[in-house]
């Protein structure tokens, strides 16, 4: 299979829908203006992407993205060299990027040059099955690969943001020129500020059961839950009290791991339940200042991401900033009792609604 044309002919979404569905595995060269980019697939998933200006090779996206030294990415590069073994492996041991962060930063790597030729409105494409891209760009090559539908998605919800940005912009450039009185402020406000700003989160049992009309297919359940919480006591609990509740249960200590799972969902378009500690922040890998701000941080992955805050039943109700809710877990789990039990069972009566619904309302 080959594909030529220009963009007025096929643009990047379509020629992505049409190799993922194809399964194919090939190049797609993009040119536009005075840049050009290239998207690597495989069987279909986008493993690779280089936009020009972008980082070409690893130490490119590691020392200039500033996540290392030049100095010490020499020094693991010396040491995978003279050991005979992996960059990534010499870089986990001599520095604090571990394997999954670094695939994180590949990720990201990706998504961001896709994202970026979303935006070239014109010029040419070619995509030839079975061709490979230069040796040293195999560094920056996502292995499980990225799913195009998704880029898409994600691609046109930041240009909607984006307008909307300015169209906020513009709103407030022409308020300048006049000297309104406070009612005449409030008739400036964006249409749709409901939308930008989430309601606060109510404690889930006050929720009404979601209907129908609130999921993107009717009768579709979450793809699973994602549970993070610093303390492997309380996920073993959870795993056991909502056994049965969700197609899949993933439990993680740290939030890198739980961020790392979420992207994979995200990557085949699965929207899982994120159920997150009120004190997961507290993990140096989230780089969040508090709770709310991991859940802002959880929420610019996916803006209907559904995302609970979980606190133990001794704290005081924590600002959880735009979670969807809050619920409570026992503070303490040991042995079977019938506290417990009960506990479990309130558990599952918080979380059944959201086992239910795909995504969170718009």
């Amino acid at each position: 299979m080959s594909l030529v044309g220009t963009f007025d002919d096929l643009g990047l979404a379509e020629i992505m829908q049409i190799v993922c569905l194809s399964r194919k595995s090939g190049l797609l060269l993009l040119r536009s203006d005075s840049t050009e980019g290239r998207i690597v697939f495989r069987d279909g998933l986008v493993c690779g992407a280089f936009a020009k200006g972008e980082p070409e090779d690893l130490k490119g996206l590691l020392v200039g993205g500033g996540f290392l030294s030049d100095e010490d990415f020499e020094r693991a590069a010396r040491q995978a060299r003279e050991s005979k073994g992996s960059l990534d492996d010499a870089l986990s041991e001599h520095t604090d990027l571990t394997p999954e962060r670094l695939a994180s930063l590949r990720r990201e790597q990706v998504e961001r040059s896709v994202i970026r030729m979303f935006g070239w409105r014109s010029g040419e494409f070619s995509f030839e099955v079975g061709s490979k891209t230069d040796d040293h760009r195999h560094e920056l090559m996502v292995l499980d690969g990225v799913n195009p539908q998704f880029l898409a998605m994600e691609a046109i919800r930041l240009s909607d943001e984006g307008d909307r940005e300015e169209d906020a912009k513009d709103r407030t450039v022409d308020a300048e020129f006049d000297t309104p009185d406070s009612s005449s402020i409030d008739a400036l406000a964006p249409a749709d500020a409901e939308s930008a700003e989430s309601d606060p989160p109510e404690t889930v049992a006050a929720q009404e059961a979601p209907t129908a009309s609130e999921s993107l297919w009717p009768g579709a359940s979450a793809a699973g839950l994602i549970a993070i919480d610093a303390e492997l006591a309380v996920l073993e609990w959870l795993k056991s009290a909502l056994d049965g509740l969700f197609p899949r249960i993933h439990i993680f200590q740290r939030c890198e791991s739980g961020v790392t799972r979420i992207r994979q969902y995200l990557g085949r378009a699965e929207f899982p339940v994120v159920l997150v500690s009120s004190t997961a922040y507290r993990d140096p890998s989230s780089g969040a200042r508090d709770i709310a701000e991991l859940v802002r941080r959880l929420r610019a992955r996916a803006s209907n991401l559904p995302i609970l805050v979980m606190h133990d039943d001794t704290e005081d109700l924590p600002d959880a900033g735009t979670a969807d809710a809050v619920v409570v877990r026992p503070s303490v789990v040991g042995p079977a009792s019938p506290e417990l039990e009960a506990a479990a069972q309130a558990m599952r009566q918080q979380l059944e609604p959201w086992a239910r619904r795909p995504t969170r309302p718009s």
